[in-house]
């Protein structure tokens, strides 16, 4: 894999941890407002967020591929919703300080970042 590659897969990683930070302010924002939501409510707030931020808007399964990256991995959400309709009504509580999200996106991101660096150093036919 050659070195404009790797830039590339940098890039990306770097977009996709400026797109799940705005995620979650946008969730701090929606929660500040309203009692509970949809996620449809919640993507549209968040693509507003992304078209004043200069971002490609997004689609329902890409977000709610970002929701489960924060609530499994970085472990910043929680999804509490009805049990008999769990998709319809939801509220994502947020598990730290507001001040606190931006550092531990920056961290996970960092750590699969270097996870990806030595599975290069490794065998850089990998990715």
């Amino acid at each position: 894999m050659n070195k404009n590659s790797n830039n590339k897969q940098l890039q990306l990683f770097l977009d996709q941890g400026i797109r799940i930070f705005l995620l979650a302010t946008t969730i701090h924002q929606v929660n500040l407002i309203l009692d509970n939501y949809s996620q449809k409510i919640l993507l549209k707030f968040y693509n507003e967020i992304l078209k004043k931020e200069n971002q490609i808007s997004c689609d329902l399964p890409t977000m709610q591929k970002y929701l489960d990256e924060l609530e499994k991995n970085i472990k910043i959400i929680v999804k509490l919703s009805f049990k008999n309709n769990p998709t319809s009504i939801i509220y994502y509580k947020i598990n730290c300080p507001f001040e606190k999200i931006g550092l531990k996106i920056q961290d996970y991101y960092q750590s699969l970042s270097e996870k990806v660096a030595q599975l290069l150093q490794k065998n850089p036919t990998t990715i």
